[in-house]
């Protein structure tokens, strides 16, 4: 499992504090999905969880919104969202840790690659991006 800290270099480090004993594979981007409003966990091929933290006007907490999919088309737009956030910033990726760190980064390097290759077999919508879409079930 690889565990991405959004934030710039300096943030990065302050939140590494928080989660350096839970989490061996800790990373830090100067990335944010959704203005960082969107958090992400991705099971590749598999599973994606996502929660949105949809914030109103004059209220101090967020409410959050999110679902659970194993829909293709979610695995891949969620994909697609990841990679092309990271793409955008090449060399933005910092290791929490000095041992092992170059490593850990090439692996996530791999893995947006490979995140990214599976999107492109996404449907896209009419400008080009795929869509996540939530429906009321009853």
């Amino acid at each position: 499992m690889r565990v991405v800290v959004p934030g710039d270099r300096r943030l990065a480090r302050e939140r590494f504090s928080v989660y350096w004993d839970q989490f061996p594979r800790l990373l830090g981007a100067d990335v944010s999905l959704m203005n960082g409003n969107l958090e992400l966990l991705l099971v590749p091929e598999r599973l994606v969880c996502a929660m949105f933290h949809f914030h109103l006007a004059h209220q101090a907490i967020a409410i959050p919104v999110g679902f659970v999919s194993s829909h293709p088309d979610h695995l891949r737009a969620a994909g697609a969202l990841v990679s092309g956030r990271v793409r955008v910033k090449p060399g933005a990726i910092l290791a929490a840790r000095e041992e092992g760190g170059a490593e850990a980064v090439q692996d996530l390097a791999a893995l947006i690659e490979r995140l990214s290759s599976l999107a492109m077999a996404a449907t896209p919508t009419k400008d080009g991006r795929p869509r996540l879409t939530l429906k009321k079930s009853i």
